[in-house]
C-alpha cells in the first residue's frame, strides 16, 4: 500500500489545447491520472482517448464539463448520459458537476447541504478535487484560482480531514490560472511537487490508480 496518493490534474490546469498534448505535459510532471474535458473528449472519442493516455501512462481521473445540477434537466439529459457512459468506458472515478444555490436557495443553505451529504457518503465519494483560492476572490464570489502555495484554501489540512473522515480514494487538482505556455510545464512540476511534499504523506488506498496503473 503506498503512502503517497498518485495524484490526478484536470486538463482546465494543463491548457496544452488537446488531449495529447495535456496527457504528456501531466505525465512529464509526474501526475498519474488526467481529468478530461467532455466536448474535448467526445470529440476525440472515447476509443482514441483511451489509447491516447494509456500511451502516456496515465488512467482518467474524472469527466468534466458538465451543465450544473440547477439547469433544466430537460436540456441537459443528453450530454449527463454521454458522459457517464464515457465515464464507465474508461474506467473514471467519476464526472464534475456544480453545485450551489437553486431557486430561492442561499449559498449557505447549498453549502450545508453538500456538507452533510458528503459526511453522510464519506465511503462513496469517487474522487475529490482539490484547488486553492485567494480571499479577495473569496469575498467577491469569483471565479478565480490561486496557486497552493499562495492561496489562503487550507489544502492540505483539508486532505487530511478527508483522510481521517474515512476516505481513500483519489485527489484530482484544478488551478484555472492564465500564464504563457512556455510556463506551463514548471507550473505543473511545481504544483504535484508541492502536493508530493504538503498532502503526500498520509496512507491512501492501493486499488486502482491511486496505487499505480
Amino acid at each position: 500500500m503506498s503512502d503517497t496518493p498518485a495524484w490526478a490534474v484536470d486538463q482546465g490546469t494543463v491548457r496544452g489545447g488537446n488531449v495529447a498534448t495535456d496527457a504528456a505535459m501531466a505525465a512529464d510532471a509526474g501526475f498519474r491520472a488526467l481529468g478530461l474535458a467532455l466536448d474535448q473528449l467526445l470529440q476525440l472519442g472515447v476509443e482514441r482517448a483511451h489509447a491516447t493516455l494509456t500511451d502516456a501512462g496515465l488512467a482518467v481521473s474524472g469527466i468534466q464539463g458538465l451543465p450544473d445540477l440547477n439547469v433544466d434537466p430537460d436540456e441537459t439529459h443528453g450530454r449527463y448520459v454521454a458522459a457517464l457512459d464515457a465515464a464507465a468506458a474508461l474506467d473514471a472515478s467519476g464526472c464534475l458537476v456544480g453545485t450551489g444555490p437553486i431557486r430561492d436557495r442561499t449559498i449557505e443553505a447549498a453549502d450545508g447541504i453538500v456538507r452533510d451529504r458528503l459526511a453522510r457518503l464519506v465511503d462513496r465519494i469517487g474522487i475529490v478535487q482539490l484547488t486553492d483560492v485567494p480571499w479577495s476572490a473569496l469575498d467577491g464570489l469569483r471565479y478565480e484560482r490561486d496557486r497552493f502555495d499562495t492561496g489562503d484554501v487550507p489544502v492540505a489540512r483539508l486532505r487530511r480531514a478527508f483522510h481521517e473522515a474515512g476516505y481513500r480514494g483519489s485527489y484530482e487538482c484544478e488551478i484555472l490560472l492564465r500564464m504563457p505556455r512556455e510556463e506551463r510545464p514548471q507550473f505543473l512540476r511545481d504544483t504535484h511537487a508541492w502536493l508530493v511534499a504538503n498532502c503526500g504523506t498520509l496512507r491512501a488506498r492501493a486499488s486502482g490508480w491511486t496505487g499505480g496503473l
